[in-house]
Formats: C-alpha cells, structure tokens, sequence
C-alpha cells in the first residue's frame, strides 16, 4: 500500500510515517503540549476540559492545537511547537450562554485509553481515506486529532494527494461514522505551502541554502523598528506562506503597549509589510 500518513496523533502518541520511513522532527508527545499549554494558562489538570488536541503542519511546521476550558468560565485555545515545546500563540475568551449546550457532555478530568484511541485514529483515517478513494494514491495526511463539534466527539483529518486535490473529514470516535467530509482542487500555491510534507530533504536543503530563521526574522522586524531585543516581548513568530509568498509573521509589543507587525520574507529577509498600533 502506498498510503503516507503524517502525523496520527493519541493521547499520548505521535506516529509519522511515509510508506513506514519516519521523516518528523517532533520531539514532544500532545500530552507534553496539553501540560505546556495548561500551565502557560495558569490551571490544572482537574479543573479543565480538553475538547481539542490535534496534531497539524501549519506554515511549514508541526504543531499542536490544544483547546481546553473551565466550564462555566473561560475557553483557551494554544498553539504549541511540535519539536521545542515552545508556546506559538495563546488566547482565552469569556464563557458565553450558548456555550452551555454547545459543550454539554464534556467533563473535567475525562480520559481515553491511548492504545484505544490511537487504533480508532488509524481507523478514521482509512475510513477517510477510503471512501475518497485515495488509499493507493500516496495520500498525505497533515491534520488529524481528536476535536469536540456540534455535541459530538471527531475526529478532525485533512489529507492531500499532490497535484490533484485535498480532502477535510469529521469522523465520530464513538462510532466511526463519516460526519462531514469536504474536497478541494488543489492549487499551485499548495505545492509551496506544504513542501516540507511533499519532500523533507529538499525543504531542508533549501533551509540551508540559505533562507533566514524565525530567530532572524524576529531579530531583523526589531531592528527595523528601532528596538532591541531586551525592549520588547515578541509574542509571535510563524513562517506562513500567502498569495505564494513564503514570509514569517512576527508580532512584538513594548512596555509602553505599542504592538508591532512585520511581514518578513523567508528567502533573503526582506521587510515585505510592518504595521504599529497602540493596545485600547
């Protein structure tokens, strides 16, 4: 079977292969993220729900998108570095009347066995797979987890084959059903966006080659505003590819509530949009 398969994830593991030939740099488990992201929010363990823990290549890297909330109180939605562990981008929203029904059922401290929930994942992604008739096609798999929508437990599993199309399915973990499922013509731009999936060594290569780091381009967007690196608190920093433009977005403020924007191109570091304004 030809079928590549990128980042299956479970409760406490993270499988990767490419026709059995492991090509992810992740060093944390989503376990390891869901405790990083927990105590980046200032909560434990016991007084949250877990509703989303998804593993996903997202502007050319891995990461996990962990959501949790205090029920009755607040919702949190983190971003954490699949290979340094490192917090992308953190934000939590008040606890609004509708989110009453919409998360009824989902309880604190609730917990899966990880050997079960790994094989109903693997399962979802055949199923998925199958049914879109790409098992045979070198299907790559860049979103799969476990997500909480419309009162049902998912999975959330998006997959591509190169130069034909790319494919969204929502599969029920109690029963294995087909939910939703969405295709899209694949696109030129696409072959940029996920490249590191298409061919690792070559995305590497051209790393070394010569493109410029998130270190270097958070270094440089400072500079160019006139700061140093000891003057502001640089709250993100993620490589994105737009209108087939491969750039860094980082984002910094300063201590007098100034926030800074800057587009920053991958290949030579140009400064390719900024943008300043005060916090309210």
């Amino acid at each position: 079977m030809k079928k590549r398969m990128i980042g299956i994830i479970t409760g406490a593991v993270l499988f990767t292969m490419i026709s059995g030939t492991a090509v992810w740099a992740a060093e944390i488990t989503v376990d390891d993220a869901v405790k990083t992201a927990l105590e980046k929010a200032g909560v434990a363990a016991e007084d949250v729900a877990v509703y989303k823990k998804v593993w996903e290549y997202s502007d050319g890297k891995e990461q996990y998108d962990v959501h949790f909330l205090i029920p009755g109180q607040t919702k949190f939605e983190y971003e954490v570095d699949a290979v340094t562990g490192d917090i992308l981008s953190g934000e939590s929203e008040a606890w609004e009347a509708f989110d009453d029904a919409e998360y009824d059922g989902l309880t604190a401290g609730e917990t899966a066995d990880p050997e079960e929930e790994a094989g109903k994942l693997e399962q979802a992604v055949h199923t998925a797979m199958q049914d879109a008739g790409v098992l045979d096609s070198g299907a790559i798999v860049y979103k799969a987890g476990a997500d909480f929508e419309n009162g049902k437990k998912i999975f959330d599993i998006n997959f591509f084959v190169v130069g034909q199309a790319k494919y969204d399915y929502d599969i029920d973990m109690a029963t294995g059903e087909i939910l939703a499922h969405e295709q899209d013509v694949w696109e030129p731009d696409d072959e940029l966006e996920y490249k590191g999936l298409i061919n690792p060594g070559e995305a590497a290569a051209q790393t070394a080659a010569g493109e410029i780091t998130e270190a270097d381009a958070a270094a440089i967007a400072i500079k160019d505003a006139g700061f140093t690196e000891g003057d502001v608190t640089v709250t993100e920093c993620r490589r994105e590819m737009d209108d087939g433009i491969d750039k860094y977005n980082v984002t910094f403020r300063t201590a007098d509530g100034a926030e800074y924007e800057y587009d920053i191109s991958v290949a030579d570091g140009t400064v390719l949009e900024k943008d300043m304004e005060y916090d309210d």
